[in-house]
């Protein structure tokens, strides 16, 4: 709960591992809410970025947006910037 809003509001049962992306946002996995949210880093706002909010199987290379995950619980990112996601239960 809380996205678009600020995330001292938002609320997160657990969460994984947590990263900045290349532009300075958190990004962090939310294992029991299968989804991977942002906070931004200049408006302080919290959103989900990655995953339907749903446990669930997908496979690599689907995209991100609206794909169950099973246990998110952590995330990096590549040379170019680009998110990879660890997903305990896939």
């Amino acid at each position: 709960m809380g996205d678009g809003g600020p995330a001292t509001e938002a609320q997160i049962y657990s969460y994984g591992k947590l990263d900045f992306d290349p532009f300075g946002n958190l990004l962090f996995a939310q294992s029991f809410d299968p989804v991977i949210r942002r906070i931004d880093s200049v408006t302080g706002s919290i959103s989900t970025v990655a995953g339907d909010g749903t446990f669930g199987y997908s496979v690599d290379g689907e995209g991100t947006a609206n794909i169950p995950f099973n246990n998110p619980i952590g995330i990096d990112f590549d040379w170019d910037g680009n998110p990879v996601i660890g997903d305990a239960g896939n």
